[in-house]
């Protein structure tokens, strides 16, 4: 696998900072990966699901949100809408750099909020499918689950949420919150007529494996779903990171038309 690493730039002049890794053999298609919140390019996540795409003679396309990793920007800012925005330039420069490559079709991964993101951007980047890793698809939901309502009213009356869990300077706009309530992410799902895989762990402490039920319901057989029953957001457990590893793989890899 060869990496070459490239930017691109928003509307409003922030630098996007990704990586496209091009496979040993000819290419067959393009994989989208979109990383969580406060991760970045170089997650866990992407790092275990590449080897796989390259072996499928598959190029991964890897980018770090706004105020995330290398990317321009102040990670208090994050939204859905900034984050589809980098996807939107990100997929732009690659075509615009090798035209070639948009003969090839396209599948998008987004792991938790950037399965928000993933779902956001499907009518600017037309992927022939979507596969989803313990994607946040309600974030006002989640956020309440997991912060409370009193501290739900207190973070809008002051703005800004400080999250120490996430590293001593972490915090988030209340933004993410408006903003994301302008997205009706399961009916923009139901609205392309295209596959869907999505993997949920039972045991998902911060995103309701419910978010997902929901989506696979309203998708039917749209919709290979998955859940493994002892899995946490991240699947901390080995055994159940390479079940969730394995099954956005290989859901991937089927996705690209032969």
């Amino acid at each position: 696998m060869t990496t070459s690493m490239f930017t691109a730039s928003t509307a409003n002049g922030q630098r996007i900072v990704a990586d496209l890794h091009f496979p040993t053999t000819p290419p067959k298609g393009l994989v989208l990966l979109l990383h969580g919140l406060f991760s970045s390019r170089h997650s866990s996540t992407n790092q275990a699901i590449m080897p796989h795409l390259e072996q499928a003679s598959l190029i991964s396309i890897c980018l770090d949100f706004p105020g995330h990793g290398d990317s321009d920007g102040d990670i208090r800012d994050t939204c859905v809408t900034s984050g589809a925005q980098a996807v939107a330039v990100v997929i732009e420069r690659v075509l615009n750099d090798s035209p070639q490559l948009s003969e090839f079709p396209l599948v998008v991964l987004g792991s938790s909020f950037g399965g928000a993101v993933a779902v956001a951007s499907l009518p600017q980047i037309a992927p022939c499918g979507v596969v989803l890793k313990s994607p946040a698809l309600d974030i006002p939901g989640f956020m309440r689950r997991v912060r409370g309502e009193a501290v739900m009213q207190q973070w809008e009356q002051d703005g800004i949420l400080y999250m120490p869990e996430f590293g001593p300077d972490a915090s988030l706009s209340y933004h993410i919150i408006t903003d994301a309530r302008g997205y009706d992410t399961y009916a923009l799902a139901q609205s392309q007529n295209i596959p869907f895989a999505v993997v949920h762990g039972t045991q998902d402490e911060t995103v309701p494996v419910e978010q997902s039920r929901k989506i696979a319901l309203s998708l039917g057989s749209q919709c290979n779903y998955k859940e493994i029953e002892t899995g946490d957001h991240r699947f901390s457990q080995p055994e159940d990171f390479h079940q969730a590893v394995q099954f956005c793989a290989q859901s991937c890899i089927e996705m690209i038309p032969t």
